[in-house]
């Protein structure tokens, strides 16, 4: 009878040794996220959202409910109110609910111009043409970094912020094809900055 306690005494602690190593592990590795810098890049987040990372129910507990919702085949995109009535900002979210791209629409500020991004990130990894927005607006595409600034070819005032998943030039030119271009059209083609 002393050794059925004895044998179950030792059953007993190699679950409590067992139990408190993996205890242990998990504290581990939650010291570890806190104590670890977060090294992802914050240019391609907006009122604390990152295409990539945050989901809709991010969104909607960050925003609230959208003022309106467009439903495409691959994604939809949720509307928020902006400094423009009838242009809302934009969260497109993909069929697993995860933020893909967010479209800013700024107030025209003077000292907000699209030097200040220049000057952060040095260049460009592309400057296309957006037709849709203006003939006179070019976009300056900062792949890395998750960020296109829309920017007043003129006065270099920035008129909007888009925030992507870092890609590379060939998927985001595939991507944007049909809204950015190489090409100039228009009348304001000569205006230069």
């Amino acid at each position: 009878m002393n050794k059925i306690i004895e044998k179950k005494a030792i059953t007993s602690n190699k679950y409590l040794y067992l139990l408190g190593f993996f205890g242990f592990l998990l504290i581990a590795s939650a010291i570890l996220r806190v104590l670890t810098p977060d090294t992802s890049s914050a240019e391609n987040t907006w009122q604390e959202i990152t295409p990539g990372k945050n989901s809709i129910v991010d969104v909607e507990k960050k925003l609230g409910s959208p003022i309106g919702v467009t439903q495409y085949s691959e994604y939809s995109v949720l509307q928020y109110d902006s400094p423009f009535p009838t242009m809302p900002h934009e969260v497109a979210i993909d069929k697993n609910n995860l933020v893909v791209f967010i479209k800013e629409y700024l107030s025209y500020d003077e000292n907000h111009k699209i030097d200040q991004y220049l000057d952060q990130y040095q260049e460009t990894d592309l400057e296309l043409f957006a037709p849709m927005i203006s003939e006179a607006v070019k976009a300056h595409v900062f792949l890395e970094e998750g960020l296109v600034i829309i920017a007043h070819m003129q006065n270099g005032a920035v008129e909007q912020k888009w925030y992507f998943v870092p890609t590379d030039k060939e998927v985001f030119v595939k991507s944007w094809e049909k809204e950015l271009t190489q090409i100039q059209r228009g009348p304001d083609r000569l205006i230069t900055r």
